[in-house]
């Protein structure tokens, strides 16, 4: 006994599910589009906190260069003025630029002070900083390598399916093949949808009319007056 239409249009539906699925799970692949934008941001904070950091050191650099030349310059005046090498005129003014150099030198030396710690500071947060990029740059390096893996499994898998649907479709007649292939045309997905217990469309949730009923019992092609997907009873997996 020949399978009913609708029966051999299901089984046909079976697998342009399967499709469907296949495809939106590739295009669902956590490729770590999340984490990169995430790295991507905190690449810039980091960016910023290195330039604070940098800021800071080059001036805490500069304090500190000051105050030792500053001390140097004091150390030589004072040198040469016990040496007896300063003219007796010019020692009071020495004596001044000596005491001067030093006042210059401490208050560089305090300035300095607080600076360094702030240095320190922004040099562990550069460093925390940079430990948790790595840590989310290899994030996004483990989930491109484990979505490669699932879509070479994926691909394989849709050609099977492909392979699988042409000996389906063939044994179609063509005129429910055609309606079908409109069907999915239009919704851009499913043609068919399985009647629920509560009669039902189980893809948009229509009452089914009683006529509708007795027509798919009679392997009519019968649409859903919403979605207009072609309507079947549930089917064991042993009738397909």
């Amino acid at each position: 006994m020949p399978e009913s239409t609708l029966t051999l249009l299901y089984a046909l539906h079976r697998v342009d599910e399967r499709l469907l699925d296949l495809q939106a799970q590739a295009n669902n692949l956590d490729t770590g589009q999340k984490e990169l934008a995430q790295a991507k941001a905190e690449q810039k904070a980091l960016e910023a906190l290195t330039a604070q950091r940098d800021q800071a050191k080059a001036k805490l650099h500069e304090l500190e260069e000051t105050a030792r030349q500053r001390r140097a310059h004091a150390e030589k005046q004072e040198k040469e003025l016990y040496d007896g090498k300063v003219d007796a005129r010019q020692i009071s003014a020495v004596q001044i630029d000596i005491e001067h150099s030093r006042e210059l030198a401490d208050k560089a030396t305090a300035e300095a002070e607080p600076l360094r710690a702030e240095v320190a500071n922004l040099t562990a947060q550069v460093e925390a900083a940079t430990t948790a990029l790595d840590e989310v740059k290899k994030s996004i390096l483990r989930k491109r390598k484990k979505a490669q893996a699932v879509h070479v499994e994926i691909e394989a898998a849709f050609k099977e399916a492909q392979v699988a649907r042409a000996p389906k479709a063939a044994v179609v007649p063509a005129e429910a093949l055609a309606k079908y292939n409109a069907i999915r045309k239009r919704t851009g997905g499913t043609a068919m949808a399985v009647l629920t217990p509560n009669r039902t469309c189980g893809t948009c949730g229509m009452a089914v009319a009683e006529r509708l009923r007795d027509a798919i019992h009679r392997d009519q092609i019968t649409t859903c007056e919403s979605c207009q997907r072609i309507l079947i009873f549930p089917l064991s997996d042993s009738l397909l």
